[in-house]
């Protein structure tokens, strides 16, 4: 195997000087050298060019928007892919607006339904009623990217669910290619193609064995300038997965292939997750998406330990992205230039107790050209740097970046602040890469030293900035049963690589799995002790739970209890209950769409600190309903205000219209309403009211779909009785939680 390329520069001079300095008691080593060699992997041009962007984009758009699937059959019929508004440009726009460098579309899915009218198969829009067939979203879309200079990334499933030669692994690789060379010689210059792992058996009962060297010949002949995700690691081409789908890559980020230095390439993460809880547009998702918040997550967990950000935003079936997805893109834009508008370090004055001479002085570690760096003498591997900010400085976000052309070096680091006079550490990490940003507690202070503990070659740093953002870090709580003894009731094939252990041992790159086919399943967790458990995390590889307790003992002879129900959790759920003490946690799922496989789960103690919880004018005063599923108590209307997550009102099987009605007691003024629903089913409901029993019913509020966490306000009106009348369903109406506010 060749060695990596390495950037070879030839000292002119080699002169060592040592200057003690007279008015500190620090002695500073200045080495004379020219610029240091290269140190194992280093980046090819077109790896650096795309770490550059920082934030990319996933487009998921084909015939499982119209299936509502995630995972097409492959037997789909063309003419049920026909959106009525296809609109690139406002993907496109959206997208830069909210500061996305390249887009990357999935040209064809596992089904094989391709966006462009290939010559080589008939599953595709020229098929379609869209357009009359004479549409090409591949072209629309490249073309809207183009006129926006946003880089162009396409998605070309190997697996190909419709094509007879599937499995047949020579035809199918020439069928392979000839698409894949129509994609990069129609539609000019491509950044990033993307080569899915997933991998099935074909028609003739054989699993297709791909030719992957050809693969990444044609790709590097044909889009030059591309990376590609999964792709060609030898020739330095190719950016990894992360492990998971929840855009996070591991706290310690090496970008190489091989931990052995002499072989390894550069191999950076692009870290994957999407805005929604699938890929693909679901209507009944229109109230998941990600908070800013939660974007800010992904992007602190990807850009901000040396990844590459990639968010997918999947458009509807008009073929245009949902107005919550364009705002929450706008808003995290705006919250991230919040946070990083202006570098509070910039400029400063920096001295460090090794450098390699004048042109890699310190300072460059302030400036703003990422070619000019600061570089110690070949055998430091222990150093610091110190900016004197002037004045004291308030900041509360640190960021640090390597010079990456010459290789990833850094293992482990600290960060001090001279704080009232004395010198406090403020942050610490492991590896930094092309950058590490640490969201810390807002501090104040008039010097920040940084200390580099462990190298494995002569630090090699380009950028050190400072930021004062409006938002505080969050702090992360310390789980009450991470790392502690765990059981589960299935796990995939046995294999310990999957055990139970693996859902609790804080490590987002290892996952509890379970049997293919698996669907009511259990994770159960001894916290070791009696704690008080208020909040539950369940991190998914991918979101497939549709129904689940979190279920508490505190003796292991008793019955399970509930502390909360949920239906989907997704890969980033966090939801706080009502208090219990506990020493047995199981996560109960009840019902899911594919064998259930956990990143992680762990609960915490209840918030510290706790919002005022408005007070809901019905909860548990008197409520009826026109139906009670079976006339079960347990399932009765009062369930439904009791203010508990885990009790529901349900209604007997195929029931469609259908009311719950309160009395307030009093007459009282009413402005907003919450519904959570079991189930997404409502179609069509109304909110009404009347002040006296004899009155007849007026109308506050009509909806449509409610789901699992509606929240509306509507004009203030006087009432004493208030009715949720559920007008239309797709299936028996079943009531977490109905409540109404005051104004």
């Amino acid at each position: 195997m060749m060695k990596p390329n390495h950037v070879t520069i030839l000292a002119v001079s080699v002169l060592a000087i040592v200057i003690a300095a007279g008015c500190s008691n620090r002695s500073i080593a200045v080495a004379d050298e020219g610029a240091p060699q290269a140190y194992g992997a280093v980046p090819s041009p077109q790896q650096l060019a795309w770490q550059k962007l920082e934030m990319v984009a996933f487009v998921h758009f084909n015939m499982n928007t119209f299936t509502d699937r995630e995972w097409g059959l492959g037997t789909e019929d063309t003419k049920t892919f026909n959106p009525t508004a296809v609109d690139c440009n406002q993907w496109v726009t959206a997208l830069k607006a909210g500061g996305f460098k390249e887009i990357v579309l999935t040209a064809k899915h596992h089904d094989g339904f391709c966006l462009w009218p290939s010559a080589y198969t008939e599953h595709s829009v020229k098929n379609s009623p869209w357009k009359n067939g004479q549409g090409d979203v591949v072209n629309e879309f490249t073309d809207a990217c183009h006129r926006e200079n946003v880089k162009v990334g396409l998605y070309l499933s190997p697996w190909d669910r419709n094509s007879p030669y599937y499995g047949d692994s020579p035809k199918y690789n020439d069928y392979y290619l000839k698409q894949l060379t129509e994609l990069l010689t129609h539609y000019g210059d491509i950044s990033e193609i993307w080569f899915d792992g997933a991998c099935g058996e074909g028609p003739n009962g054989k699993r297709q064995v791909y030719d992957w060297k050809s693969i990444f010949a044609v790709s590097a002949k044909y889009a030059p300038n591309a990376v590609m995700f999964q792709g060609d690691v030898e020739n330095s081409r190719a950016v990894r997965w992360p492990g998971n789908e929840a855009g996070y890559v591991s706290v310690t980020n090496w970008n190489r292939s091989d931990a052995n230095r002499d072989v390894a390439r550069w191999y950076p993460a692009e870290c994957d997750t999407s805005i929604r809880p699938g890929w693909y547009y679901h209507a009944d998702q229109d109230r998941h998406v990600k908070s800013v918040e939660e974007l800010l997550g992904v992007y602190y967990g990807s850009v901000g330990r040396g990844g590459v950000m990639m968010l997918n935003v999947p458009p509807d079936r008009r073929g245009q992205f949902n107005d919550t997805d364009v705002r929450r893109l706008a808003e995290f834009r705006q919250a991230l230039s919040e946070i990083f508008a202006r570098d509070l370090a910039s400029g400063k004055v920096v001295s460090a107790t090794n450098t390699r001479g004048s042109r890699f002085s310190p300072a460059n570690l302030t400036g703003s050209d990422y070619d000019r760096y600061w570089a110690c003498d070949d055998s430091t591997r222990q150093v610091s740097f110190t900016v004197d900010l002037g004045a004291p400085t308030v900041f509360n976000n640190i960021v640090l970046q390597e010079y990456i052309p010459l290789g990833q070096r850094i293992a482990r680091f600290s960060v001090d602040a001279l704080i009232d006079a004395k010198w406090q550490q403020v942050g610490k990490g492991t590896t930094i890469g092309y950058k590490r940003i640490l969201w810390i507690p807002r501090l104040t202070a008039t010097k920040v030293r940084v200390n580099i503990l462990e190298a494995e070659a002569s630090p090699v740093l380009t950028k050190f900035a400072l930021y004062n953002g409006p938002r505080d870090a969050a702090v992360t709580p310390i789980s009450l049963i991470a790392q502690k003894s765990a059981t589960a009731s299935n796990v995939h094939s046995n294999q310990t690589e999957f055990g139970a252990d693996k859902a609790v041992d804080g490590d987002m790159e290892t996952r509890w799995a379970t049997d293919d086919g698996t669907s009511n399943c259990w994770l159960q967790v001894d916290a070791g002790e009696a704690v008080t458990v208020g909040k539950v995390h369940i991190a998914e590889f991918a979101p497939r739970i549709q129904q689940f307790q979190i279920e508490y003992k505190a003796q292991q002879s008793d019955d399970w209890k509930i502390a909360m129900a949920g239906n989907t959790a997704g890969q980033n759920y966090t939801k706080s209950f009502p208090a219990v003490t506990a020493r047995w946690v199981r996560l109960h799922i009840l019902k899911a769409s594919d064998a259930p496989t956990i990143w992680e789960f762990q609960v915490y103690a209840p918030d510290a600190i706790k919002k005022p919880r408005t007070a809901s004018l019905i909860e548990m005063k008197p409520i009826t309903a026109s139906n009670i599923h079976t006339n079960d108590p347990n399932l009765g209307p009062d369930m439904a205000v009791d203010g508990d997550m885990a009790t529901r009102w349900a209604t007997d099987d195929g029931t469609s219209e259908c009311w719950l009605q309160s009395d307030a007691g009093s007459v009282v003024s009413v402005a907003k309403v919450h519904i959570a629903e079991f189930d997404p089913r409502i179609t069509k409901f109304r909110i009404e009211y009347k002040i006296k029993e004899s009155d007849d019913w007026k109308v506050a509020l009509v909806g449509e779909s409610a789901g699992l966490d509606y929240s509306k306000e509507f004009t203030p009106v006087q009432a004493r009785y208030i009715r949720l009348h559920i007008l239309t369903a797709s299936s028996a109406p079943t009531i977490w939680e109905f409540q109404v506010f005051a104004p």
